[in-house]
């Protein structure tokens, strides 16, 4: 003899069977396979993107760096030769 709460179960299961299509436990599976696969792709993308913005930034301060030593460079040449003419007066 069955419990009243697996009589029921069973009544809900046919009657769910009676209004969904064959292949819906099939479908179910399927999207569920779908949504985790976009979901990897996402992050893969989203890694991609850090990466890309980590190398642009690293980029523009070494540029940025050799760019500031090259200009003090030549302004203490320039300090240098202005010392120079300022003694030579």
């Amino acid at each position: 003899m069955m419990k009243t709460s697996a009589l029921y179960m069973e009544l809900m299961r046919r009657r769910a069977s009676e209004n969904l299509p064959p292949a819906f436990p099939r479908q179910v599976l399927q999207r569920a396979i779908q949504r985790r696969a976009e979901r990897v792709r996402l992050q893969i993308a989203a890694v991609t993107a850090l990466l890309c913005v980590a190398t642009a930034v690293s980029i523009h301060h070494v540029r940025t760096a050799i760019a500031q030593r090259t200009s003090l460079a030549a302004w203490s040449e320039t300090a240098a030769q202005a010392r120079v003419l300022e003694e030579s007066i």
